[in-house]
């Protein structure tokens, strides 16, 4: 499987971060990325773009991503969602959001081995025959190892 052939919806309301992360997919080889800085744009790009996988926030001002999230999921429940967070995956905002089918978890500040993994995943996926697995969620960023290039934190640190 070739992630070129997949589109990508990137949707954080801060710029420095939907830059980052969108340069860092790009490095993967993804290459048509959307970007959204809240959710009302989000919902509207991923209606008019139908990305193949979406990384959402879901802790933006005004309306939280997770509202998003059952929005597309609602409207499409294959889809692919990552939920990008600086957020505990222990937390019940986390939780519930999972619980509702989201695709992967991926902890701020968000390295380049965490997409790799996400990469490694997807190509499982594909060679299953493309079925969503919920039940094999992983928390990716949560070690200690350092990574040189990464996406910085929701304070727009790395």
């Amino acid at each position: 499987m070739s992630v070129s052939g997949i589109s990508v919806l990137v949707v954080d309301d801060s710029r420095v971060i939907r830059m980052v992360l969108s340069d860092l997919l790009s490095e993967l080889g993804f290459r048509t990325i959307h970007t959204a800085p809240s959710a009302q744009e989000a919902i509207a790009a991923y209606n008019e773009h139908r990305p193949g996988l979406v990384f959402l926030d879901i802790t933006m001002p005004e309306v939280p991503g997770t509202r998003v999230a059952r929005h597309i999921l609602s409207a499409d429940p294959y889809a692919k969602i990552v939920v990008v967070s600086a957020v505990s995956r222990d937390s019940d905002l986390v939780e519930s959001v999972i619980s509702e089918g989201v695709y992967e978890y991926i902890r701020k500040p968000v390295r380049r081995s965490d997409l790799v993994a996400l990469v490694a995943r997807l190509e499982e996926d594909a060679a299953a025959g493309g079925r969503k697995d919920t039940d094999g969620i992983t928390v990716l960023g949560s070690d200690t190892t350092e990574d040189t290039e990464s996406a910085p934190g929701p304070d727009g640190s790395s």
